[in-house]
């Protein structure tokens, strides 16, 4: 993601002065899809903490406290 964020600041500049109104659309479309992976890995990330979470969680309910088990 970060890569591609780095391309397109290089590249913007270049290529603003070069687009037509027909290409208009296809910018915007393109846009939104990047947008929309943009959401979608967020909530990925989001889902995965979650899990990552409740596994601790879990872990403290299971040995009755957050330091270690009692051996």
């Amino acid at each position: 993601m970060a890569q591609f964020v780095c391309d397109l600041t290089e590249k913007a500049p270049g290529t603003a002065g070069s687009s037509t109104p027909a290409e208009v659309p296809t910018a915007i479309q393109s846009l939104k899809n990047i947008i929309n992976s943009a959401k979608t890995t967020l909530l990925n990330h989001l889902e995965a903490t979650e899990v990552w979470m409740w596994f601790y969680i879990g872990e403290i309910i299971g040995n009755y406290g957050i330091i270690g088990y009692d051996v």
